[in-house]
């Protein structure tokens, strides 16, 4: 019985547990850095792909507008994309997901707002200023 204890004991010891979300591995083609609401300076490698995720509910009428100038070491890939937190659940509350890519060196805000559409004449919602620091 001791033996059958102390080998257990053994073999626990030698596991090595599952690391944890933000240390796992990404899948490739992944963007290596997620930036959120508790985002504020983020230091990035060039060529490093990241991704900014803001809530937000489309059936409101207020989208996430990215500012310019965007830094010019920085490239969007392509348009925000909506993903409901419910998906199939009408008027769902989800998170706007931005791809973009640190293209060379430097240092520089990344801004967005919180805007209804078409309504550049009211102050935005909400908004949201990234330093961004890349080397």
């Amino acid at each position: 019985m001791a033996l059958g204890a102390a080998l257990l004991v053994a073999l626990a010891a030698c596991v090595v547990p599952p690391p944890a979300p933000d240390e796992a591995a990404a899948p490739p083609g992944a963007p290596s850095r997620v930036l959120d609401l508790r985002s504020f300076r983020v230091e990035l490698r060039q060529n490093e792909t990241f991704e900014v995720r803001l809530p937000g509910n489309p059936t409101t009428g207020y989208r996430w507008v990215l500012v310019d100038p965007v830094p010019p070491f920085v490239l969007v890939r392509g348009v925000a994309r909506f993903e409901p937190d419910a998906p199939g659940l009408m008027g769902s509350p989800g998170q706007e997901r931005w791809e973009m890519s640190a293209i060379g060196a430097g240092e520089g805000p990344l801004q967005f707002e919180y805007r209804r559409a078409g309504d550049s004449a009211s102050p935005p919602a909400q908004r949201v200023t990234y330093r961004l620091v890349v080397r």
